[in-house]
C-alpha cells in the first residue's frame, strides 16, 4: 500500500473507531501520543489527502466496489 492510500486508510480507521476517537479526540486514556479532532480529520482527509478526488478518479482502480463509491 502506498503512502497516499495508507494516509486515507488511517483517517477512515479513525473515523470508524469510537475507542480511538475517545483516545485522540477526547484524550481519554490516550496512550497513542496523538491528538486530533473530528474537524482535523475531515480537513486532512479532504484537503491534505484529496479524498473526494480519490473517490472520483482512483477508488475503482484500487478495488473499491462501485456501489460503495456511488453512495459517497
Amino acid at each position: 500500500m502506498n503512502l497516499y492510500l495508507s494516509n486515507i486508510y488511517g483517517r477512515l480507521i479513525e473515523l470508524s473507531d469510537i475507542a480511538l476517537q475517545r483516545k485522540i479526540w477526547l484524550n481519554e486514556d490516550n496512550d497513542t501520543g496523538k491528538m486530533s479532532s473530528y474537524a482535523e480529520l475531515i480537513n486532512s482527509l479532504f484537503d491534505d489527502y484529496g479524498f473526494d478526488q480519490f473517490l472520483d478518479k482512483e477508488a475503482i482502480e484500487w478495488g473499491v466496489p462501485s456501489n460503495i463509491v456511488e453512495t459517497t
